[in-house]
């Protein structure tokens, strides 16, 4: 069974409900794989995981953890619009290690701003180390420009790729066409005569 119990790909921040900060999903079905419902069917605010911060393209900026701590993607998306990553980024995409929260407008959402208490299921289940280790194979394979450092990978050995062949320019390997040529065409007119 996967770690990743829901996802979200190419959230648009213009699309997020600013009152509340409510990041708010659906899941389409085949009837209705264009047509979003009338009301929100989830809210990911709570949810554990790692998030990647995307331009306008959709090129991704900066990934992050969320749930490492007391914070949860809502509070650490809402700390992004107004830290040094403000205005860098208009999407993101989210995978989370939670059930998808079922949204009922009547509940009070958990604000932003303010960091979430310590529930039994974070005791339950500590998600520290796999939220470090997908934060750093995110950080490490996709490079982004806004990650000030590396993945954190607490001892892991990075090796580089070693090769039989040697590296050569090709005007090295132009010249020696042409040296091989030269041989063959002598031996070629030996032959000949």
């Amino acid at each position: 069974m996967s770690s990743i119990k829901c996802f979200g790909i190419h959230f648009s921040l213009e699309k997020v409900e600013w009152d509340e900060f409510e990041i708010c999903g659906w899941i389409p079905t085949y009837q209705n794989w264009r047509t979003e419902p009338d009301e929100p069917q989830f809210l990911v605010n709570n949810q554990r995981g790692v998030y990647i911060l995307q331009d306008v393209n959709r090129a991704p900026l900066y990934v992050g953890r969320a749930g490492t701590g007391n914070a949860r993607l809502g509070n650490r998306l809402w700390a992004h619009t107004r830290n040094e990553n403000r205005g860098r980024w208009t999407h993101f995409s989210w995978f989370g290690l939670d059930q998808a929260s079922p949204y009922n407008h009547d509940e009070a959402t958990i604000d932003p701003r303010e960091e979430p208490i310590d529930s039994e299921q974070d005791i339950k289940l500590d998600a520290s180390a796999p939220l470090v280790e997908l934060e750093a194979l995110l950080i490490t394979a996709i490079e982004p420009p806004l990650n000030k450092r590396g993945g954190d990978w607490q001892g892991a050995q990075r090796l580089l790729q070693w090769s039989w062949a040697d590296e050569i320019s090709i005007r090295e390997v132009h010249r020696q066409v042409r040296k091989s040529a030269k041989k063959l065409g002598k031996k070629f007119d030996k032959k000949i005569t």
